[in-house]
């Protein structure tokens, strides 16, 4: 089974709600979801915030399917 499915079904196990959204990067859509995030009915959720460094750790616990939101990796100019 690909790691991607195996996040998503221990996701689900979790009792955890989420949904794919695909967005054409046009003006319309990306207006669209600063309003649905100013209304508060988007939110974004960081599990952890890695160094660039430490972008493999960063991917292994995306798919180990233990992450309780986005995993940023951070990269510093």
């Amino acid at each position: 089974m690909p790691p991607c499915v195996q996040a998503e079904n221990a996701h689900t196990a979790a009792g955890c709600e989420w949904s794919y959204m695909m967005l054409n990067m046009n003006g319309k859509d990306m207006a669209e979801l600063v309003g649905w995030v100013s209304e508060g009915k988007v939110r974004t959720v960081i599990d952890q915030i890695w160094p660039l460094s430490q972008a493999k750790e960063a991917a292994d616990r995306v798919f180990s399917g233990r992450a309780k939101g986005k995993c940023v990796v951070e990269v510093v100019a």
